[in-house]
C-alpha cells in the first residue's frame, strides 16, 4: 500500500518547527553582523600623543615622478584632507611616489599620523592600512 502525500501550490513552504519566517531571520543575522563591522570600521581623523591620525583613500597626488609635494585624502565625511610630506617622510615609511600613486589607482586605504603646522597638515608617518 503506497502512501501519496500531495501539497497545494498555494501552501507555504514550512520549515523546521512550522514557522515559514524562520529562513528571513536566518537572513537577518549575517546582515546585522555586516552594519555592526561597518559601523566599528568607520575611517576618519582622530588624535593621539605623537600627532593626528587618518585614514582612507588618496583621491589627488600632487608633484613629479620622484617627489610628493602633496597628496589628498577624502574622510567619510566628505572634508578633503590635503597633507604635505617633508623630504624623507615617505622614503622612511617605505612609501615611494609610485607606491603612493598606486593605492590611489587602486583605492586602497592608507593610515597616516601628521600634525598641523602654520595652517598646513605635514605628514609624520604613512602606511598600509590593515584590512
Amino acid at each position: 500500500m503506497a502512501v501519496q502525500m500531495t501539497r497545494s501550490i498555494s501552501e507555504p513552504l514550512r520549515s523546521v518547527g512550522g514557522n515559514r519566517y524562520s529562513g528571513r531571520r536566518l537572513l537577518l543575522v549575517p546582515l546585522a553582523i555586516v552594519a555592526l563591522l561597518l559601523a566599528g570600521c568607520d575611517a576618519g581623523s582622530s588624535e593621539n600623543e605623537d600627532g593626528l591620525n587618518a585614514e582612507d583613500v588618496i583621491v589627488d597626488v600632487r608633484g613629479t615622478i620622484t617627489e610628493v609635494e602633496s597628496f589628498e585624502l577624502v574622510l567619510p565625511g566628505g572634508e578633503r584632507l590635503t597633507i604635505e610630506p617633508p623630504g624623507g617622510v615617505l622614503e622612511r615609511s617605505g612609501f615611494s611616489p609610485a607606491h603612493l600613486r598606486e593605492h590611489m589607482a587602486l583605492a586602497e586605504r592608507i593610515t597616516l599620523t601628521y600634525r598641523e603646522e602654520d595652517g598646513r597638515n605635514v605628514l609624520i608617518a604613512v602606511g598600509d592600512a590593515g584590512g
